[in-house]
């Protein structure tokens, strides 16, 4: 098996640190779809592209397993049936019964609530306001899932929803990805995050306990009947009653980031034209956003979120532990051995997308003229563990676009500034990256409709 470049006694670490997705990338240029990485005291194999999305998906199912590496987050929290955590059977069971709360239907079906919602955390800010793009997307997507999943308008809870986040956050860093000390989570700071998301927790257990919300908690009691194992710790129940606030967060907060940067470069030149093409679509429906399922339809703007998954996926590679000994491209895998599955490899490969690099709206219309493979473009992840909520991101990003698009004026605060991606557990943009709100949009009023 080919080993990818490294240096004595740190191996990869160094560029691994600093930019995994692009050293990953260049590697998989260089080596194929298999190799090894050696890094410090860790070693793994990566398995790349679409052959490798193809061999998670069918022959391969149940050669790699997702469990092994949640499994630390899993027993800090005291929570062995943490979703994430498992495989097999169990693993099936949560994404039956949790799958039509994370659905595309359960998005559209608040569509009009998720617009009210977007426009009361935006609006918020004060005219002429520099707020970091990477917390307020963090917010807004909170408070979005939260009235998707339980019907409640979360906008008071802003301050948890952060809390919750950088609790979650400290965690993946340290026990995950093995980026900080372990220490770090015996911190003052981590401490005060750890006591914020606990007296968020009882809250939200006392408020659902008295008023029973539907949706995710009618999920849950349904999920205590029917599999009694899954929900018998106290750590397995409180999981649940924040599990709304956080899941699939990373995944559209992210791309919402970098879309703002993307619309909002260059004068404002995809903004522009963007906002032509929903303007146009509100003028059609009387003055008001069409239907999500019509907003996801729109051309320019469904392009705009493929481009920002294609070259900004949150998730670009998912870790996995080999269950069983197996053979990929030629090369054995043992049982028990690392894996990381780089499922975004074939991204900026010019065989699937001609001039990978450069953002491209238009590169999804029919006909198109690159190669196809639908392995290709796999930002939400490939196999048992593909992320539950795709569905609804895919209807979430192009709405939350909508309205930011018809009712609110943005810009960069520091236009010429170029930000470095940071991994901070996932891709996305440092928070000095900065956007002024300049306020809410004066809309004319439709003209009225002639009767003949």
């Amino acid at each position: 098996m080919p080993c990818a470049l490294g240096v004595p006694a740190l191996g990869s670490a160094p560029w691994l640190f600093r930019d995994p997705m692009t050293f990953l990338r260049l590697e998989h240029a260089r080596l194929g779809a298999v190799f090894e990485v050696r890094a410090a005291h860790r070693r793994f194999v990566v398995l790349a592209g679409p052959e490798a999305n193809r061999f998670a998906t069918r022959e391969g199912r149940d050669a790699l397993a997702g469990g092994p590496f949640w499994r630390p987050l899993a027993e800090r929290m005291q929570c062995p049936h943490l979703m994430l955590a498992l495989d097999g059977e169990d693993h099936r069971a949560l994404r039956r019964l949790f799958r039509e709360d994370l659905s595309r239907n359960a998005f559209e079906r608040r569509a009009r609530d998720v617009q009210a919602c977007t426009r009361a955390v935006t609006s918020r800010m004060v005219p002429g306001e520099v707020f970091s793009a990477r917390a307020y997307t963090r917010q807004l997507v909170s408070s979005q899932i939260s009235l998707i999943t339980t019907g409640t308008y979360p906008t008071e809870h802003l301050a948890d929803f952060d809390a919750l986040h950088q609790h979650m956050r400290w965690q993946l860093n340290t026990l995950l990805l093995g980026k900080w000390p372990k220490v770090a989570l015996s911190t003052p700071r981590f401490r005060r995050y750890a006591r914020h998301a606990e007296r968020f927790i009882t809250h939200e257990r006392r408020r659902i306990d008295r008023t029973q919300p539907p949706g995710w908690f009618e999920s849950v009691a349904r999920g205590k009947s029917m599999y009694p194992h899954l929900f018998a710790t106290e750590g397995d129940m409180r999981i649940q009653y924040v599990f709304p606030y956080f899941v699939g967060v990373d995944t559209v907060a992210t791309t919402l980031t970098f879309l703002l940067r993307e619309m909002l470069r260059d004068d404002r030149k995809l903004w522009k034209r963007l906002r032509r093409e929903v303007d146009a679509a509100c003028d059609a429906h009387g003055g008001d956003l069409p239907s999500a399922g019509e907003v996801r339809k729109l051309p320019d703007l469904s392009g705009a979120c493929a481009e920002a998954l294609r070259l900004y996926p949150a998730a670009f590679a998912t870790y996995r532990t080999a269950a069983r000994d197996f053979t990929f491209a030629g090369c054995d895998v043992d049982e028990g051995a690392d894996v990381l599955l780089f499922t975004t490899a074939a991204h900026t490969d010019p065989r699937f997308f001609r001039d990978p690099m450069r953002f491209d709206i238009e590169r999804y219309r029919p006909p198109r003229d690159e190669p196809s493979d639908p392995m290709a473009w796999s930002p939400y992840g490939r196999g048992p563990h593909t992320c539950l909520g795709a569905g609804m991101a895919e209807s979430q990003l192009p709405l939350t676009l909508a309205v930011w698009l018809r009712h609110f004026e943005l810009e960069l605060a520091r236009p010429r500034r170029r930000e470095r991606v940071v991994y901070d557990p996932s891709t996305t943009l440092p928070d000095r990256f900065g956007v002024r709100f300049l306020g809410e949009r004066r809309l004319r009023p439709s003209a009225p409709e002639v009767s003949a």
